[in-house]
Protein backbone atom coordinates (compact mmCIF):
# COMPACT_ATOMS: atom_id res chain seq x y z
CA UNK A 1 0.00 0.00 0.00
CA UNK A 2 1.64 3.15 -1.30
CA UNK A 3 0.41 5.42 1.52
CA UNK A 4 2.10 3.24 4.18
CA UNK A 5 5.37 3.10 2.21
CA UNK A 6 5.31 6.90 1.98
CA UNK A 7 4.53 7.26 5.70
CA UNK A 8 7.51 5.06 6.64
CA UNK A 9 9.82 7.06 4.40
CA UNK A 10 8.54 10.34 5.86
CA UNK A 11 9.16 9.03 9.38
CA UNK A 12 12.68 7.95 8.35
CA UNK A 13 13.45 11.43 6.98
CA UNK A 14 12.24 13.11 10.18
CA UNK A 15 14.88 11.28 12.25
CA UNK A 16 18.60 11.90 12.53
CA UNK A 17 20.08 8.92 14.40
CA UNK A 18 18.84 6.04 12.23
CA UNK A 19 19.05 8.07 9.03
CA UNK A 20 22.65 9.09 9.72
CA UNK A 21 23.63 5.55 10.82
CA UNK A 22 22.57 4.10 7.45
CA UNK A 23 24.00 7.03 5.47
CA UNK A 24 20.54 8.19 4.39
CA UNK A 25 20.06 4.92 2.49
CA UNK A 26 16.52 3.61 3.08
CA UNK A 27 15.48 1.75 -0.05
CA UNK A 28 11.99 0.54 -0.99
CA UNK A 29 12.02 -3.16 -1.91
CA UNK A 30 15.70 -3.73 -2.63
CA UNK A 31 19.06 -1.96 -2.65
CA UNK A 32 20.76 -1.38 -5.98
CA UNK A 33 24.08 -3.14 -5.46
CA UNK A 34 25.86 -0.73 -7.79
CA UNK A 35 25.07 2.36 -5.71
CA UNK A 36 24.26 1.12 -2.19
CA UNK A 37 27.11 1.11 0.29
CA UNK A 38 27.01 -0.49 3.71
CA UNK A 39 25.38 0.16 6.02
CA UNK A 40 21.97 0.55 4.40
CA UNK A 41 18.33 -0.32 5.10
CA UNK A 42 15.55 -1.77 2.95
CA UNK A 43 11.82 -1.69 3.64
CA UNK A 44 9.19 -3.83 1.99
CA UNK A 45 5.63 -4.99 2.44
CA UNK A 46 5.26 -8.62 3.56
CA UNK A 47 1.48 -8.88 3.92
CA UNK A 48 -1.68 -6.76 3.72
CA UNK A 49 -4.76 -8.19 5.41
CA UNK A 50 -8.11 -6.49 4.91
CA UNK A 51 -10.97 -6.71 7.39
CA UNK A 52 -14.13 -4.76 8.05
CA UNK A 53 -16.64 -4.03 10.72
CA UNK A 54 -20.12 -2.67 10.11
CA UNK A 55 -18.75 0.86 10.19
CA UNK A 56 -15.15 0.80 8.94
CA UNK A 57 -12.57 -0.92 6.72
CA UNK A 58 -9.40 -2.03 8.50
CA UNK A 59 -6.02 -2.82 6.91
CA UNK A 60 -3.28 -4.66 8.80
CA UNK A 61 0.00 -4.37 6.93
CA UNK A 62 3.23 -6.13 7.86
CA UNK A 63 6.28 -4.18 6.76
CA UNK A 64 9.79 -5.57 7.07
CA UNK A 65 12.82 -3.36 7.58
CA UNK A 66 16.19 -5.01 6.90
CA UNK A 67 19.63 -3.60 7.62
CA UNK A 68 22.91 -4.73 6.08
CA UNK A 69 26.42 -3.85 7.28
CA UNK A 70 29.86 -4.96 6.06
CA UNK A 71 31.79 -4.53 9.30
CA UNK A 72 33.54 -7.63 10.62
CA UNK A 73 32.13 -7.04 14.11
CA UNK A 74 28.39 -6.83 14.89
CA UNK A 75 28.92 -3.75 17.07
CA UNK A 76 27.81 -1.16 14.50
CA UNK A 77 24.77 -3.14 13.33
CA UNK A 78 23.63 -3.56 16.95
CA UNK A 79 23.87 0.22 17.38
CA UNK A 80 21.82 0.73 14.21
CA UNK A 81 19.27 -1.79 15.50
CA UNK A 82 18.80 0.36 18.61
CA UNK A 83 18.27 3.47 16.49
CA UNK A 84 15.72 1.62 14.34
CA UNK A 85 13.77 0.53 17.45
CA UNK A 86 13.86 4.05 18.87
CA UNK A 87 12.42 5.43 15.63
CA UNK A 88 9.80 2.84 14.68
CA UNK A 89 8.70 0.93 17.82
CA UNK A 90 5.15 2.07 18.56
CA UNK A 91 5.65 5.01 16.20
CA UNK A 92 2.80 7.21 15.06
CA UNK A 93 2.60 7.46 11.28
CA UNK A 94 0.73 9.92 9.14
CA UNK A 95 -0.86 7.67 6.49
CA UNK A 96 -2.56 9.71 3.78
CA UNK A 97 -6.25 8.87 3.38
CA UNK A 98 -6.43 6.68 6.50
CA UNK A 99 -6.79 6.93 10.26
CA UNK A 100 -3.68 5.53 11.87
CA UNK A 101 -4.35 2.95 14.62
CA UNK A 102 -0.95 1.56 15.61
CA UNK A 103 2.51 0.37 14.64
CA UNK A 104 3.90 -2.53 16.64
CA UNK A 105 7.11 -4.56 16.36
CA UNK A 106 6.17 -8.21 15.77
CA UNK A 107 9.56 -9.89 15.47
CA UNK A 108 13.27 -9.48 14.87
CA UNK A 109 15.51 -11.94 13.06
CA UNK A 110 19.22 -11.55 13.74
CA UNK A 111 21.59 -9.97 13.59
CA UNK A 112 23.22 -12.81 11.72
CA UNK A 113 26.33 -13.11 9.60
CA UNK A 114 25.88 -13.82 5.89
CA UNK A 115 29.22 -15.39 4.99
CA UNK A 116 28.38 -15.49 1.27
CA UNK A 117 28.37 -11.66 1.18
CA UNK A 118 30.56 -10.98 4.19
CA UNK A 119 27.86 -8.90 5.86
CA UNK A 120 25.84 -8.67 9.05
CA UNK A 121 22.08 -8.41 8.60
CA UNK A 122 18.92 -8.19 10.66
CA UNK A 123 15.23 -8.02 9.77
CA UNK A 124 12.42 -6.46 11.78
CA UNK A 125 8.72 -6.99 11.06
CA UNK A 126 6.28 -4.26 12.05
CA UNK A 127 2.51 -4.61 12.05
CA UNK A 128 0.78 -1.40 11.00
CA UNK A 129 -2.97 -1.02 11.42
CA UNK A 130 -4.97 1.66 9.62
CA UNK A 131 -8.66 2.22 8.94
CA UNK A 132 -11.00 4.20 6.73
Amino acid sequence: MKAVWEALYTKFNADTNFKTAVGGQFYPGFADQERATCPYAIYLQVTDLSDWTFSEDIETITMQISVCDDQHSPTRIKTIEGYLYALFDDAILSVSGYDFVRMHRRMTQGPYRDEAYGTWQFNVDYEIEIRK
